[in-house]
């Protein structure tokens, strides 16, 4: 089973991600702001690892909650910031594609008729 790192958990957008994830079977692992007690409370389910720690800091205890994580998913608001990550090289992955996906036509079980 894959685990999910979500960064910005307890907000609107990063709880409806991990919704969406434990729908799925997913196991989540949680990001939360230190001393967000009220942030903790609203995960009850034991799928859901809740750790403390903040993204702009790249201490070890990031480092850590990111180990043995499959995908990140950053829901975090606000204003951008610079991240430093000192990520284990097992967590590394190459960069995937970017832009818009291709397009392919819709296929019918009906040839299409010619007009004269």
């Amino acid at each position: 089973m894959s685990t999910v790192f979500v960064a910005g958990a307890t907000g609107r957008l990063g709880r409806l991600v991990i919704d969406s994830l434990r729908r799925r079977d997913v196991q989540v692992r949680a990001l939360v702001r230190p001393g967000n007690t009220k942030g903790r409370q609203a995960f009850d389910d034991p799928a859901i690892e809740v750790v403390e720690g903040d993204i702009r800091d790249p201490a070890d205890r990031l480092t850590r909650a990111l180990q043995g994580v499959d995908v990140v998913v950053s829901a975090v608001q606000g204003e951008p910031t610079t991240v430093t990550t000192t990520s284990p090289t097992s967590a590394r992955r190459p960069p995937r594609p970017t832009g818009p996906a291709p397009w392919h036509p819709p296929q019918s079980s009906t040839a299409p008729s010619s007009r004269s």
